[in-house]
């Protein structure tokens, strides 16, 4: 998702072939090169950790879904709750 800055933020999990979940952030900014042509430089940082990435989450001054490959919701954050009008069940 890009800012009014151009910088995009990013958090999403893959499954690593042990099976095991990891969680990363990437930001990235697009820049030119010097021929002139895009690139994006960035950093993509480990939030693997499950209460650093939910600590993220909550922070996040927005919506968040996080969804299973399956479509099912594995967690959202309080602005969902909220928004909906529902409690954690």
């Amino acid at each position: 998702m890009a800012s009014a800055s151009g910088h995009g933020l990013s958090d999403g999990q893959d499954q690593m072939s042990d099976g095991s979940i990891k969680h990363a952030r990437v930001t990235a900014r697009p820049s030119s090169d010097s021929s002139g042509d895009l690139e994006f430089v960035g950093a993509v940082t480990d939030i693997s950790s499950e209460e650093s990435f939910r600590l993220i989450v909550e922070t996040i001054p927005g919506l968040v879904a996080v969804m299973t490959t399956e479509g099912e919701v594995a967690h959202v954050n309080r602005q969902v709750l909220d928004y909906f009008g529902r409690t954690l069940e």
